[in-house]
């Protein structure tokens, strides 16, 4: 805020006595000085919350903003973990799962939203659920779910089966399989 700003929020008693020899034109100033760095800092808020923009240490802080700070702990549900294990899709991948956290939960407990986030977090496509799970026998398993994981996203098993685990509804049993990869 500049001081002809500060000086009109003032009295008009106090205005009259803001000469440039008098101690409150100082004073005034030093308010204007003072209200720099943080009038520059709420200028740029915006990229703060922006978590494409943001720095690298306030994306897993956005993450937990939106429910997706499970990813980041270990117990994933210890309610007072610190967000502190690095996220195995890299840092890139868990902007963008924040940044699609609202689409991502109208579509939770879906196959397409499990699949959508599993591309996202991995940066792999290809991934498949099987609703229709069979026993040795032929019949159908109610309740159960196959997830099955392109070969391509092996080194992201773990990641995805945590997510699995936590993204299903709580009714369903899940498997998680590596596909075959193409011949």
């Amino acid at each position: 805020m500049k001081q002809a700003q500060i000086l009109d929020r003032l009295p008009d008693v106090f205005k009259e006595g803001a000469t440039p020899d008098n101690p409150l034109a100082a004073i005034v100033g030093v308010m204007e000085e003072l209200h720099a760095r943080d009038e520059g800092i709420l200028s740029g808020f915006g990229a703060y919350l922006d978590p494409r923009r943001t720095t690298d240490p306030f994306v897993p802080y956005l993450a937990a903003w939106v429910d997706l700070a499970w990813l980041l702990v270990d117990p994933p549900d210890d309610p007072y973990a610190e967000p502190g294990t690095p996220f195995a899709g890299g840092l890139g991948a868990l902007r963008e799962l924040v940044a699609a956290a609202a689409h991502a939960a109208k579509w939770r407990g879906t196959a397409a939203g499990l699949v959508e986030m599993l591309e996202t977090a991995t940066g792999e496509h290809g991934y498949q659920v099987d609703e229709s799970v069979t026993d040795d026998a032929g019949r159908t398993l109610p309740f159960h779910v196959r997830v099955v994981v392109p070969a391509s996203a092996a080194q992201y098993l773990n990641l995805v089966a945590r997510i699995v685990e936590h993204e299903k509804p709580a009714h369903v049993i899940a498997d998680v399989e590596l596909g075959q990869a193409p011949a």
